[in-house]
């Protein structure tokens, strides 16, 4: 059973929700109102005082060994649809930290490709990729990123503009 949804799988420990837990906040959470559910603080006080007593955290030593399964999976999967063995890694939804790097790093994974728009230095930075992101695709779109990002100072305009 997954920790997460999606977004920082591989760049944090997991929290696990027991289903009593998620109750008890879901019957806090209704019994508030309107202006009492915008107060963040209110909420969260809520969190450290009633629930993290019944959350169970994952140790690094158990998110390493989901990763690591979890990229091992996915390799193969894709060594097997493609014949090659990627060694590159995208961070999903952008999110990473350095001990996950280093996990990554030491099962093989060369480069990282970040959510970051804007043209890469002349010397590559393999933890800092950037990439060419189109939300919505039209091949004109493409073109123009494409012109911009391979010039490096229309590129790091680019970056600071988006």
């Amino acid at each position: 059973m997954p920790y997460f949804g999606k977004r920082g799988e591989f760049s944090s420990t997991g929290v696990i929700v027991p289903l009593e837990a998620a109750e008890k906040f879901k019957n806090f959470y209704e019994n508030l109102s309107n202006e009492e559910k915008g107060n963040k603080q209110l909420i969260q006080d809520f969190i450290n005082s009633e629930l993290h007593k019944d959350l169970i955290f994952e140790t690094l030593d158990e998110a390493k060994t989901r990763v690591l399964n979890d990229l091992n999976k996915n390799i193969s999967l894709i060594e097997e649809h493609t014949g090659y063995k990627p060694n590159f890694f995208c961070w999903p939804w952008g999110h990473k930290s350095p001990e996950f790097i280093a996990i990554l790093k030491s099962a093989g994974i060369a480069g990282f490709v970040t959510t970051r728009k804007g043209t890469n230095g002349l010397k590559l930075d393999l933890e800092n990729i950037r990439r060419v992101e189109l939300r919505v695709f039209s091949p004109l779109k493409f073109k123009l990123n494409l012109l911009i990002c391979r010039n490096y100072l229309l590129g790091k305009i680019y970056q600071v503009l988006s």
